[in-house]
């Protein structure tokens, strides 16, 4: 059962950093500070813990790297004409 908490003497420059947070990951401030909570409880387990921008920019790296084989997936796969394996 979900339980209230209030946290007492935040200091400002704290407060501002999740509300920035929020606002960039389009939730409130209490969703930010649930989705903080939960990314430290998933490290501390040893479970890394991806967001949307994190896999962003490793997609970005991916598709940064230079293509070194030009063949298409079939010449790859060795199928012929007729989508065998040939």
């Amino acid at each position: 059962m979900p339980v209230n908490m209030l946290i007492k003497q935040m200091p400002d420059e704290l407060k501002t950093w999740i509300a920035d947070e929020a606002r960039r990951h389009h939730r409130s401030m209490n969703k930010e500070a649930l989705a903080l909570l939960e990314t430290a409880r998933a490290q501390r387990a040893g479970r890394p813990h991806a967001d949307a921008g994190d896999i962003d920019a490793l997609l970005a790296r991916f598709r940064a790297l230079r293509d070194l084989d030009r063949r298409t997936a079939d010449e790859i796969l060795g199928y012929d004409d007729n989508g065998l394996p040939a």
